[in-house]
């Protein structure tokens, strides 16, 4: 026999990172014309090219040569990084040090950044094998049992160096087995078949032996002469041969059932294209054969193709989703007799023939067909025989033969069979000679060996000095040896099972004993309750009569009373004016007593508490000392200047709360969150002091926000990436923990409140911080995880997010079923599959919580994204970016500019909303000035249209900008026109998660069905342009008409004129600012 393994660069076709053999190693450098495949594999393994500039410093290049190619293509963040993989294949600076162009340095650098998630996806790409065994590494089977196999993978050098099972943990050998088989696949199929040796991973070596064949071994195309072939023939008998025609002429009859129903239907366009949906659904890799089809005779051939005599189960499926009831009955037919002829005629005839055959002549079996038998034919007697082989040994594997009408079936032999097998062949070696054997191995063992230059002699006296010499050889005790360990390990493994068993015995015994005492007492019980219930019965009886007789009484008393009261209500009639005169003096009165308590509130309010109304929860009561004075602080009172929403205010009178309001919210909120939790779990252990910091942290959340909130981010992201320069934050959480430690510094007798309140102060700053932040840099607090899930977690369903849709909907006046008071009498924290304690919601209630998150969404559609509010904001943006030339903030010593006062916190304690104010007095830029006087006269920039971007587009918003100057032709308007991405506040949800609990105290964790978008659409990219040159807009909306007719795109729209009614002022200075 000769054999043809499958290689890896057969693997998977049409991608050059994986067309390589299978003994080059990872280490071989990609070539040049690799980039547009590595460029895809980044994309698909979730890559963000925004990254770029580390990535490219830890491959190896200067930073130099990254700054060349940003300046070459400034924002492009995609042509940016491809110029840098560029360089990289082409081993510029030192990516040679660094290992050079390769995978393998690849995944390092990737590793180095904590881009864990997609060096391990490119690392299973590339290596199916890694990808195998990585389906098994988690199971503790697998790792306990490999110390007991140590012997076996030093062998096979799975692992380094011999150790002893009593001195080595399974982990540690797992490692060194997937270090191997990286390097090496084929160590992959060693391990499977050292795991197939022993009971407790034996199911797990069939496994991944199945995988490494449909992967490797999948095109293994044997060359086989049956004319000469040893070993066990079995001929199939004229009836059976017959048999297997019958039923492949039924399994016809099948498809020509459904064909003629289809046609009497007279629907056939109809259901040829549900067909073909419903293929496509099945198996998507059908998807290039199914367009093809273009009636239904081609679709049933096609199906026909993917079943067979003993699976028809497509079939199945288009007849049951087409509701075919015609065909039911004949499939059903069907299938009891292909159950019948392979459970009965077939697999009697070939058991019949194989448990007479010696376990040495079914080394090989050769089963011959009808030499006229058609290929179809030939198919099912190896599919039908193929599953009774399975069932007559696990170690059988059949493969088909390509001559001669037949198949062979390769026997293999286990470990503890080692020393018989051996014996007979010795006993045989005349045999050997005779048929001019040169060499038979059995395992590590060689019996019989002859060179060529050599000749063999038949004397007895050879025989037996051959047989004495093989005794003494290390090779013959290597085997017999395995086979004893193998026979000592599964029988150590059946005593170990035994006694578990044992174990599990005695204990049911107990606890049926146990249940049936428990019993016994409960229908005693049961009995005494049943005699008593008798008695109250009776007792309750004799009562209702009783009952009975007084209420004719009270019923003839009742009418006494109603005439009685008729009278009054005629008194009281005559005395109503009277009474009302009486309530209008109680309510002055009233008024007054208010009016006392309000003076007296104010009196004491900054000495003892503090009193906030809040529009969300009433009246808040602030009243620690420590929080006081964190509220008394000028950064905190920072945020009395800042509004939430923005500039939105302007168009939504009610939109004017401040990041004071939501901060004193949040605070409250979080503070009522964890104390229900202190109430109604005193096995958390949450203590006081717990309970003030989670306080203080969602107190001081929004100390880091800019001006204008979230417009203010948006300004630094677009001075940063002019500039080339990094932000003074990754997020405004960041700002915030900054914030919050420069007002511990500037506040000295604040420091000494926390020193009065806690004793480990410094401990308390650090774990305050880290519930603030968005990413946390340290390790949670041991069983108070769940802490740290209050004002920020995965799911979105925290404080922050809950107080500021809450409030925002009361701004719009929209409904909101989500009622706080009810979420926290539900909420519980409860130990969850990962060991730690989290906070879970109640498995009934999902619905409640993603109808927060579509109330969530509508603000998205309703409030931040209404296009006259978000024209509004980007006008603030380039007010701001073009004023940030001038500077206007004082700093510790000097005045500094808007981005850079985000770098002091100094400085940026004094940015609020009236930087505006600033701006005004001290920068000269016309066009600045001009913004400023449209806010207060409601005048606005220019709207010229918006896009809905194709699903697979893969160009960013400098990509739509270049091409409409480039329509236009005039480069001068680049700067002024904006490319405003509208989102929905579903951004990112595939990542969020929650842990839910049910009835029985069970948990489970919500990710698919969390926060489902309900109504998905790809979301318009508005393009807006800063000009009120009514020529101008014109020429660009045109240019913009161009330009979408070159990118190819489907679905935009132009705004029209009446939109721009109530433009800025035309002649205004339009120069860009650099």
């Amino acid at each position: 026999m000769a054999g043809k393994r499958k290689t890896s660069n057969e693997w998977e076709g049409g991608n050059s990172l994986k067309k390589r053999k299978t003994d080059r190693s990872e280490h071989e450098a990609l070539l040049f014309t690799d980039l547009s495949d590595l460029l895809q594999l980044l994309t698909r393994h979730g890559y963000s090219e925004d990254r770029y500039y580390r990535l490219s410093l830890f491959l190896g290049l200067s930073p130099n040569t990254i700054s060349v190619i940003e300046a070459d293509h400034r924002g492009d963040t995609g042509r940016c990084l491809s110029d840098c993989l560029t360089k990289w294949l082409q081993k510029a600076d030192d990516v040679v040090k660094k290992g050079g162009p390769t995978i393998y340095s690849l995944v390092s650098a990737l590793r180095e950044l904590g881009e864990n998630g997609v060096a391990d996806g490119i690392d299973m790409e590339i290596h199916p094998a890694c990808k195998i065994l990585s389906h098994y590494t988690s199971n503790q089977s697998l790792v306990s049992a490999l110390p007991q196999l140590v012997k076996f993978l030093h062998a096979e050098k799975l692992i380094k160096e011999m150790m002893l099972s009593t001195n080595v943990q399974g982990e540690i050998l797992l490692i060194q087995i997937k270090e191997a088989i990286c390097t090496d696949y084929q160590k992959l199929e060693a391990l499977a078949v050292i795991l197939c040796h022993i009971t407790i991973t034996a199911d797990i070596g069939y496994a991944i032996q199945n995988e490494y064949k449909k992967v490797f071994c999948i095109n293994d195309v044997i060359e086989f002469n049956d004319d000469n072939a040893e070993g066990l023939k079995i001929y199939l008998p004229q009836s059976l041969n017959s048999d297997f025609k019958s039923m492949r002429l039924k399994f016809v009859k099948i498809f020509f059932k459904v064909k003629s129903v289809i046609i009497t239907k007279n629907s056939q366009s109809s259901t040829l294209d549900d067909i073909k949906y419903m293929l496509i659904i099945y198996n998507n890799s059908l998807k290039p054969q199914v367009d093809q089809c273009q009636n239904i005779n081609s679709i049933l051939e096609l199906i026909s193709t993917n079943c067979s005599l003993n699976d028809i189960s497509m079939l199945e499926f288009v007849v049951d989703e087409l509701n075919i009831n015609e065909v039911k009955a004949v499939i059903q037919d069907y299938n009891e007799a292909i159950k019948a002829f392979s459970e009965t005629k077939l697999t009697q005839y070939l058991e019949e023939k194989f448990a007479y055959a010696s376990p040495l002549e079914c080394e090989t079996i050769v089963i011959v067909v009808d030499k006229d038998a058609a290929e179809a034919i030939l198919n099912d007697v190896k599919r039908l025989s193929s599953a009774i082989f399975e069932s007559l040994s696990q170690h059988v594997k059949y493969i088909l033969v390509e001559r001669a009408k037949s198949y062979a079936i390769t026997c293999s032999f286990s470990l503890i069979l080692s020393e018989q097998l051996i014996t007979a062949a010795l006993n045989n070696i005349d045999v050997l000679k005779e048929n001019k054997v040169k060499k038979l191995t059995i395992g590590y063992c060689t019996v019989y060996e002859v060179n060529d230059t050599s000749t063999v002699a038949t004397t007895e006296l050879n025989k037996h000095h051959y047989i004495s010499s093989l005794s003494t050889s290390s090779s013959l005790m290597k085997q017999l040896m395995l086979s004893l360990s193998v026979q000592l390990i599964n029988s150590e493994e059946e005593v170990t099972t035994l006694n578990e068993e044992n174990m599990i015995m005695k204990e049911e015994t107990k606890s049926l004993k146990e249940a049936l005492d428990t019993k016994n007492k409960m229908l005693n019980v049961s009995i005494a309750d049943s005699e008593r219930f008798k008695a109250e019965t009776k007792q309750l009886l004799q009562e209702k009569e009783s009952h009975l007789t007084e209420h004719k009484e009270e019923n003839k008393e009742l009418k006494e009373m109603n005439k009685l009261l008729e009278e009054q209500l005629a008194l009281f009639q005559s005395e109503k004016e009277g009474t009302q005169q009486e309530m209008e003096v109680e309510i002055k009165s009233l008024k007054r007593e208010i009016k006392q308590k309000d003076d007296k509130i104010k009196e004491v309010q900054g000495k003892d508490f503090l009193l906030f109304e809040d529009d969300i929860y009433g009246d808040i009561i602030i009243d620690h000392p420590l929080i006081i004075k964190i509220v008394q602080t000028r950064q905190f009172q920072r945020l009395k200047k800042i509004t939430t929403l923005g500039y939105t205010y302007e168009n939504k009178t009610k939109a004017n709360y401040t990041k004071l309001q939501h901060s004193i919210g949040m605070y409250y909120f979080a503070g009522e969150y964890v104390k229900q939790l202190q109430r109604k779990q005193p096995e958390l252990n949450i203590t006081e002091s717990d309970v003030l910091c989670v306080q203080i942290a969602a107190l001081c959340f929004n100390l880091g926000v800019g001006p204008f909130s979230h417009i203010f981010g948006l300004f630094l992201k677009e001075i940063c990436q002019k500039q080339h320069i990094e932000k003074p934050w990754d997020n405004f959480s960041e700002a915030s923990v900054n914030m919050f430690q420069y007002m511990l510094e500037d506040n000295e007798d604040l420091m000494e409140s926390f020193r009065r309140y806690f004793n480990n102060p410094e401990a308390v700053i650090t774990f305050i911080k880290e519930l603030m932040r968005e990413k946390r840099k340290m390790q949670c607090i041991q069983d108070k995880e769940f802490l740290y899930e209050i004002i920020l977690n995965e799911s979105q369903m925290n404080v922050k997010v809950i107080d500021y849709t809450t409030r925002d909907a009361a701004v719009m006046g929209a409904k909101i079923n989500f009622k706080w008071r009810v979420f926290l009498a539900k909420v519980y924290v409860l130990r969850c599959d990962d060991g730690k304690l989290h906070i879970c919601f109640h498995e009934d209630d999902l619905e409640t919580y993603n109808d927060f998150f579509s109330t969530h969404s509508r603000l998205y559609r309703d409030l931040y994204y209404v296009r006259k509010i978000r024209i509004v904001a980007l006008m603030i943006k380039v007010m701001l970016t073009r004023a940030d030339n001038t500077e206007l903030i004082q700093d510790t010593n000097s005045k500094v500019t808007i981005s850079d006062a985000a770098r002091s916190m100094v400085a940026y304690t004094q940015l609020t909303d009236s930087v505006l104010i600033l701006i005004r007095e001290s920068v000269k830029d016309p066009l600045v000035q001009t913004l400023l006087d449209c806010l207060d006269e409601s005048k606005f920039i220019a709207e010229i249209g918006y896009i809905i971007p194709p699903e697979d587009w893969n160009k960013n918003p400098d990509d739509l900008k270049e091409a409409i100057v480039k329509a236009t032709g005039i480069d001068e308007i680049e700067c002024n026109l904006i490319i405003d991405l509208v989102l929905n506040g579903y951004e990112g949800n595939e990542t969020w998660t929650q842990y839910y609990y049910r009835d029985d105290d069970s948990t489970g964790k919500w990710t698919d069905r969390w926060a489902q978008e309900r109504y998905h659409a790809n979301l318009p990219w508005r393009v807006f342009f800063v000009s009120g040159d009514r020529g101008l807009i014109k020429t660009v909306q045109e240019g913009f008409k161009k330009a979408i007719n070159d990118l190819r795109i489907e679905t935009w729209k132009l705004y029209p004129p009446r939109e721009n009614y109530d433009l800025m002022p035309e002649k205004v200075s339009m120069e860009c600012v650099k």
